[in-house]
């Protein structure tokens, strides 16, 4: 898990979290769904699908992001997400990997 200096608030899991097993208390109870997204990301994002009319995958930054380990996950723990309150969430995690390594290529 990568903790964002500046704000504790923010932090992500990493795929290799979820693969050691290693996930904290923040994540525990949102294994199931996080699990859910990986394995759709994999299975949908990392492939090409005929109705894009191209071979690459749906999302040509996922396979390289995760074979990177540059796949990040988080949760937004509150059921009613408001637009306010997504906007605001969204910000923190905006500087947040501004500043996450590597910040250059």
């Amino acid at each position: 898990m990568i903790i964002f200096k500046r704000n504790k608030e923010c932090y992500v899991l990493e795929l290799t979290d979820i693969d050691r097993g290693d996930v904290s208390n923040e994540f525990q109870i949102h294994l199931n769904s996080i699990t859910m997204i990986v394995d759709w990301a994999k299975e949908y994002l990392c492939h090409p699908h005929p109705q894009l009319g191209r071979t690459d995958p749906v999302c040509p930054f996922v396979p390289t992001s995760m074979k990177k380990v540059l796949f990040f996950l988080t949760v937004y723990p509150e059921e009613d997400l408001e637009e306010n309150k997504a906007y605001d969430f969204l910000i923190k995690y905006r500087d947040f990997f501004l500043e996450v390594e590597p910040v250059s290529n």
